[in-house]
């Protein structure tokens, strides 16, 4: 059984995940080249190391709920 302290780690880690981009796409059920459309439009927040593209996982799901249409934050 985890302790709370743990629990928040793993939270934590999860939280803070840097995924590839077909990780990402695979997250959103896009196709790789739309990820890659997406970031090139400024609508995904991107890292990059060289030649490696990293996406935070909370950006990830920012974007996710940007999309949603009908929720409590639907205007």
């Amino acid at each position: 059984m985890l302790t709370a302290l743990a629990l928040n780690m793993s939270r934590q880690r999860t939280q803070h995940q840097r995924l590839t981009v077909r990780e990402a796409a695979s997250e959103l059920g896009l196709p790789v080249r739309s990820v890659y459309a997406l970031m090139a439009q400024g609508h995904l927040p991107h890292l990059r190391h060289g030649k490696a593209i990293r996406i935070r996982r909370e950006d990830l799901v920012a974007y996710e709920d940007s999309r949603l249409i009908g929720g409590p934050t639907d205007a």
